[in-house]
């Protein structure tokens, strides 16, 4: 059964007789149906709140433009089987996720608005003995980032993924012409947590440097790991470290979305993590300098 996050990916995608069979077939609760389509019409309308009578959802409120992330008390005590394990209490940018929703599915010229989404079927291996699953999934994922974000790094190749015990991260070659994604131990036995860890990490893949990019890299890699694990049918994982949730709320505060403003960037500068706060004055004149400059800072990774 799919969480309201999940009904909602889907709802931006599909059309509603879609939904409606999803409903029959069990995959979705018509509670969380109604639930999706409620939040969606929050989200376009801008700042408007609506209520859904019928479906006891009263109070659900999408905060648009508001760095706050969180959704009103409404969703927070709606049923825990449409909810899922989703902490909200924990994801202070997920009202800015919900808004994005809509607008990375119409820039996406890959997997654009109106593409049917169903969960994907997960290979029965472990990503740790199948090394050919995942290299099509890194495969697959570079297609994407390279769709959405623009080309990467022609002279750089990408090597296998692999598996270490202070991953996620990615590894430069000693001669720095190639790199490779290495995922956490968690990772190697559960096929979501290696795709959510291999997304981010395919964002670095994009232009590979040694050492710590800066806060607008690390703010885009999460919000492409959030959208594809969406696209992908996934249940999106929490966002653990203060920082990277930090990082995805400065992005998001970037014009059309951080996957838009990321490709902007891209093609004016090349690599996200050397991109100046000057720089990113001049593609965004409407942004404050403030946020602008702490994403040109470089990243701090906290420990919680």
């Amino acid at each position: 059964m799919l969480s309201v996050i999940h009904t909602i990916a889907l709802a931006s995608a599909c059309d509603r007789e879609d939904l409606v069979e999803l409903v029959a077939a069990g995959k979705i609760t018509a509670r969380g149906l109604e639930a999706s389509y409620y939040i969606e019409a929050s989200i376009t309308e801008a700042k408007t709140r609506q209520t859904a009578q019928e479906t006891n959802f009263v109070g659900i409120e999408a905060k648009w433009m508001e760095g706050s992330g969180r959704l009103s008390r409404g969703l927070e005590q709606a049923d825990e089987g449409d909810v899922g394990s989703f902490d909200l209490q924990d994801s202070p940018s997920l009202t800015g996720l919900l808004r994005g929703m809509d607008k990375m599915n119409r820039s996406s010229p890959r997997l654009g608005h109106g593409q049917k989404i169903l969960p994907m079927q997960l290979p029965q291996t472990s990503p740790r003995n199948d090394p050919v699953a995942l290299w099509a999934f890194q495969q697959n994922l570079l297609s994407i980032a390279e769709a959405d974000l623009g080309a990467r790094d022609a002279s750089k190749k990408i090597y296998q993924p692999g598996f270490t015990d202070d991953g996620p991260h990615i590894c430069n070659t000693p001669e720095l012409d190639g790199a490779f994604a290495e995922l956490s131990r968690n990772s190697e036995c559960y096929w979501p947590t290696a795709i959510y860890e291999m997304a981010h990490e395919t964002v670095h893949l994009l232009n590979p440097v040694p050492g710590n990019g800066n806060y607008l890299e690390e703010g885009v890699a999460v919000a492409f790991s959030v959208f594809v694990q969406t696209r992908f049918g996934l249940q999106p994982q929490p966002i653990g470290l203060s920082s990277y949730r930090s990082a995805l709320e400065l992005v998001w505060r970037l014009p059309n979305g951080p996957l838009k403003a990321a490709r902007q960037v891209r093609a004016a500068v090349g690599a996200l993590s050397q991109v100046t706060p000057q720089r990113l004055y001049d593609l965004f004149p409407d942004v404050d300098r403030e946020t602008l400059s702490n994403l040109a800072a470089p990243f701090v990774r906290n420990a919680g």
